[in-house]
């Protein structure tokens, strides 16, 4: 009996030490739980830089395009129109002599005393009546010397700096023209009105 005893006594003491040696092999294989890594938690994910914020400031106000109100629009001042090469332009010189461009002319060249020039005209008192014209006489162009007292002041004077082409309608005072005496249809101490046009310079 005390044989028995003792065998049984090994062989249970055996399978406990067999039972010990296999959890301890068991416990060394066991797969823990994920757990999450304190060292990788604190790191910020890769962010496309495409998402990623813009570094500006709130403080820095990003520039918008400015928008105007039909009242603003309305307030600024518009681009003038060109004025027409054509548009008439007075003047008068001292002695009362009114130059009015109607038709400006074209070239560089400009008339000055001494120039040979061709005109044609019509010349017309106050009241309308015409008086003389280059179509009573044909139509055939005046052409006279500028500047060297072949024809009266007015003349001299009111087709200086002219252009070919240019037309100009000159109101001659009576000290201009014919003066106190006139001649022939021209009465005496006569206003005159001559349209005259610039055909040619020489």
């Amino acid at each position: 009996m005390k044989i028995a005893a003792a065998v049984a006594i090994v062989f249970v003491g055996a399978l406990i030490g067999v039972w010990l040696v296999k959890n301890s092999g068991d416990n060394n294989s066991v797969q823990l739980p994920n757990t999450p890594d304190t060292t990788t938690t604190t790191q910020k994910a890769s962010v496309p830089a495409s998402a990623q914020p813009a570094t500006q400031s709130a403080t820095q106000p990003v520039a918008q395009p400015q928008s105007q109100s039909p009242d603003q629009a309305q307030a600024q001042p518009q681009p003038q129109p060109q004025q027409p090469t054509n548009q008439p332009t007075q003047s008068q010189t001292p002695m009362g002599l009114d130059i009015k461009t109607t038709q400006q002319g074209t070239g560089d060249q400009v008339t000055k005393a001494g120039d040979s020039i061709s005109v044609t005209y019509t010349g017309k008192l106050t009241d309308g009546s015409v008086f003389d014209s280059t179509d009573s006489h044909g139509g055939t162009p005046f052409t006279f010397t500028l500047g060297q007292g072949s024809v009266i002041k007015g003349w001299d004077q009111g087709l200086l700096g002219m252009k070919v082409g240019e037309e100009r309608t000159l109101t001659i005072p009576a000290d201009l023209g014919y003066g106190a005496q006139g001649q022939g249809p021209i009465p005496p101490n006569a206003t005159l009105i001559f349209d005259v046009q610039l055909v040619s310079i020489k």
